[in-house]
């Protein structure tokens, strides 16, 4: 799975995973992380069709290397219903 977005704070680099496969795209990556707290939640929405969209952020792994950065995988998901 191709990291859509990487961003640094600190010794922690984080990389997103954008797994919505052309769902809820009317949203951009920024938009859904601020909506969701940054790091992780979710965020409902209803579309202009009346669709409703959970979007979805988690983190699926953490891990330290020998030189303390700490390396994030955070998945961005999109559930319509």
């Amino acid at each position: 799975m191709p990291v859509s977005k990487t961003f640094v704070e600190g010794n922690v680099r984080t990389e997103i995973l954008d797994l919505r496969e052309g769902v809820g795209e009317h949203r951009s990556i920024d938009e859904i992380l601020s909506k969701t707290g940054g790091a992780t939640g979710t965020y409902e929405e209803v579309g202009e069709d009346g669709t409703k969209y959970t979007y979805s952020v988690e983190v699926e792994e953490v891990s330290e290397t020998d030189d303390a950065t700490i390396f994030r995988c955070v998945q961005l998901n999109v559930y319509p219903m």
